[in-house]
């Protein structure tokens, strides 16, 4: 059976998680970014993730259809071009609308009439980006959560001119992935950052005002709240760069 290629765009963090998570169910993933070193040092992530993975496996019953070498699966390619004919693209490069925006406009020569565009964000808005395709009903949302492998729910986007076809569709591929998707609609920060980045400012502030510290703040999230992480380690797993760029596209950003 011929493998389905998956075109996966930006090789940090997330598109590590998201490539690993493919080539572990033997999707062929094609992995890019604009430069060797960061092509390389993804390279060593996956691999530690897989090793991890591995573990994780022996302790518990494997799903069905898994590769047991899911490094084969991915080449790592410095070339956009190379996702021509990829029946699904997923973008995962930083939360930052310029920079988006210049890539989906050199984009859009590269998608196959019937692939479909995930936007691999907590934030940006999709409409906004789907306009630069030929076709925006083939744009969609899916905003995977770090570490990928672990978290088997995604918050699933749907923009203005998003179909349901592709609504459905995309279902149906994350179900091979072992992952369930919760449909929202196009809006700032959608529900995930909306209502988290609240909480994370707020802890913030309470720092600062001398209130609590860090790590008493983050103890009565999960003693008290049951939340399994607090709101300033959640900020820290983020990154609080990922952090602050999110928090200005979730209230400066429209999705047209």
């Amino acid at each position: 059976m011929e493998q389905v290629t998956i075109g996966v765009i930006g090789a940090g963090v997330m598109g590590q998680g998201v490539s690993f998570q493919l080539a572990k169910f033997n999707y062929r993933v094609i992995l890019i970014d604009i430069s060797d070193a960061r092509l390389s040092e993804a390279k060593e992530n996956i691999r530690n993730i897989a090793r991890f993975d591995l573990l994780m496996q022996r302790q518990k019953k494997s799903p069905a259809g898994i590769s047991t070498d899911p490094g084969e699966n991915i080449h790592y390619t410095l070339a956009l071009a190379e996702i021509t004919g990829a029946s699904f693209i997923i973008e995962n490069i930083p939360e930052k609308i310029g920079v988006k925006e210049q890539l989906y406009e050199r984009l859009k020569e590269f998608v196959a009439d019937d692939a479909l565009v995930a936007v691999n964000t907590s934030a940006t808005p999709i409409t906004r980006l789907s306009v630069f395709m030929k076709d925006p009903s083939q744009v969609l949302g899916i905003h995977f959560v770090n570490p990928v492998h672990l978290m088997p729910t995604v918050e699933m986007v749907k923009g203005l001119f998003t179909s349901e076809r592709t609504i459905e569709r995309a279902r149906q591929f994350l179900a091979t992935l072992h992952m369930d998707a919760v449909l929202v609609n196009d809006s700032p920060g959608f529900i995930s950052n909306r209502v988290m980045l609240m909480y994370i400012n707020e802890a913030i502030f309470c720092v600062q005002e001398n209130i609590a510290g860090a790590r008493e703040i983050d103890k009565i999230f999960r003693g008290c709240l049951s939340h399994s992480m607090g709101p300033l380690e959640t900020a820290d797993l983020i990154g609080l760069d990922t952090t602050q760029d999110r928090d200005g596209t979730v209230f400066d950003a429209d999705p047209l």
